[in-house]
């Protein structure tokens, strides 16, 4: 069974590596800008979130749980990706498997 997945919204920070901003606020601000892209979806149409870092960007030890209760996206699932540069790349894979498996249907990837 193939299901067709696609990527609806997208949004992005301007940042530096000392911009002195969250990484909530950070996540916040391209999170906001992904679901004015899309229009119509909002926060509880999402049924799982995927967090992709690299821990030299931030010392937080878990940022999965924290980014996805800073945007509303708790209690549903949350995954933490950390595959240093390819961090991003394989949250959108991961979402795709979630999605074409049938396991989910909208699955947010929050990269920073």
């Amino acid at each position: 069974m193939k299901t067709k997945v696609a990527i609806v919204g997208t949004g992005q920070t301007r940042f530096t590596r000392a911009c002195g901003v969250s990484i909530r606020e950070l996540a916040f601000e391209a999170y906001r800008e992904a679901l004015e892209d899309v229009g119509d979806l909002t926060t509880k149409d999402i049924d799982a979130s995927i967090v992709c870092s690299a821990p030299e960007y931030d010392k937080q030890r878990s940022p999965s749980g924290l980014i996805a209760e800073y945007l509303g996206l708790s209690p549903q699932p949350t995954f933490f990706n950390e595959a240093i540069c390819a961090s991003g790349t394989v949250g959108l894979r991961s979402a795709w498997a979630l999605i074409a498996s049938g396991l989910h249907d909208v699955v947010g990837v929050i990269g920073f």
